[in-house]
């Protein structure tokens, strides 16, 4: 998302929600039907965690943005896969809630605001990993180094060789 108001630029750059699996594992016991979107799409979990970001968002630049939403202050840019553009109108839902004018159903608290979606290829900002990034690698490297990174893994790793093993 980038935010523009007068004599100022804001950009916030973030990625999708909680999203399903990409695929299974060789020998997993769950198929791709038992997800109600399939592999590799938003949950209802990352539905959520966008909606309350736009509501953070929202706070976070209250001195910058409109309280409602006008097409000439913000730009949302998305890559083309379904779970980001999903995010970003999640994140719109709770960002610009329609007030006033901009209520068109009573019994429906959301309006439809655009998402410009910008292929990847054409777009070297929105692909990610950001591998020739320095500071992105830097940071990878010490994440991962962390301990409180390792302990929150192993659980997964050790679940992930034994799935190897039944191979």
């Amino acid at each position: 998302m980038q935010f523009w108001v007068p004599h100022d630029y804001h950009c916030c750059i973030y990625r999708h929600g909680d999203r399903s699996p990409i695929e299974n594992y060789p020998n997993g016991l769950h198929s791709e039907s038992e997800w109600p979107q399939g592999f590799g799409q938003l949950t209802k979990i990352g539905m959520q965690q966008q909606y309350e970001l736009g509501q953070y968002i929202k706070k976070r630049y209250s001195d910058f943005l409109s309280d409602s939403y006008k097409r000439e202050e913000i730009l949302i840019q998305s890559t083309e896969i379904d779970r980001t553009i999903m995010s970003a109108q999640a994140n719109l839902a709770g960002l610009f809630p329609p007030i006033g004018d901009q209520i068109w159903n009573p019994e429906l608290l959301w309006q439809p605001i655009p998402v410009h979606v910008i292929p990847k290829a054409s777009n070297p900002k929105l692909r990610y990993p950001i591998f020739q990034c320095p500071r992105y690698i830097e940071l990878l490297k010490k994440t991962i180094a962390s301990n409180e990174f390792q302990e929150k893994i192993r659980p997964y790793e050790e679940r992930d060789l034994k799935f190897k093993r039944e191979k």
